[in-house]
């Protein structure tokens, strides 16, 4: 499953999780954010904790001058091969159980990542831009308190423009890695997942 971050989480949340069978948490924030907001579980609740940073600060800063968010995803892509590939390998070496990925807000690194491995699973892309779409909707109250709390109007519009989570944006990120690769599978693979790594993951995320 995929989440925001789990600070918020109150001890009634840390039990839930716990009870709802997740034992390993891999956090894709940077280790600074991280640090500055500690995930609220842990070892003593049963669960490994995996802080895994998904996009380097170069990448993130030449990301940041794209403009969309699908040139953005495009360049992290392309920019953060290596750190994708450690997330996969930890997804499927993880210990039997569930899987929790998350980042800050739960929509755009853990969207792209969410992405990828639902493509490897076989998951259609209506089905893939519909559980990004969900984001959206989760995130409402949490984007409410940060517009009512904005300080300019430059800083709502961008607010505005972030809550914001269209299937499309999702579809045309695989779209790319579709052309350019041939698919999610076969970029895992150039990061340097082996396909035995691969086939580990499609086993945890599809029923038998």
């Amino acid at each position: 499953m995929r989440a925001d971050a789990l600070h918020r989480l109150n001890d009634a949340g840390r039990r839930a999780l716990a009870a709802h069978g997740i034992r390993t948490i891999i956090d894709m924030r940077a280790a600074a954010e991280a640090a500055e907001q500690p995930d609220a579980l842990g070892a003593h609740d049963g669960v490994v904790y995996l802080n895994l940073t998904q996009q380097t600060d170069e990448a993130s800063t030449l990301a940041g001058t794209t403009a969309s968010r699908i040139e953005f995803n495009v360049t992290i892509l392309e920019r953060c091969r290596p750190n994708f590939a450690a997330i996969a390998l930890a997804i499927a070496d993880a210990r039997p159980g569930g899987i929790v990925v998350h980042c800050a807000a739960g929509k755009d690194r853990t969207g792209l990542l969410t992405a990828l491995v639902l493509d490897l699973a076989g998951t259609t892309a209506d089905e893939i831009g519909a559980d990004y779409a969900l984001t959206e909707g989760a995130l409402a109250p949490l984007f409410d308190e940060l517009i009512a709390r904005a300080e300019t109007d430059e800083r709502r519009t961008r607010l505005e423009r972030e809550r914001r989570c269209p299937p499309e944006t999702v579809l045309a990120t695989l779209e790319h890695v579709r052309r350019r690769y041939g698919g999610s599978e076969r970029y895992l693979l150039g990061c340097g997942v082996g396909a035995a790594a691969l086939e580990r993951i499609r086993a945890r995320m599809v029923e038998a």
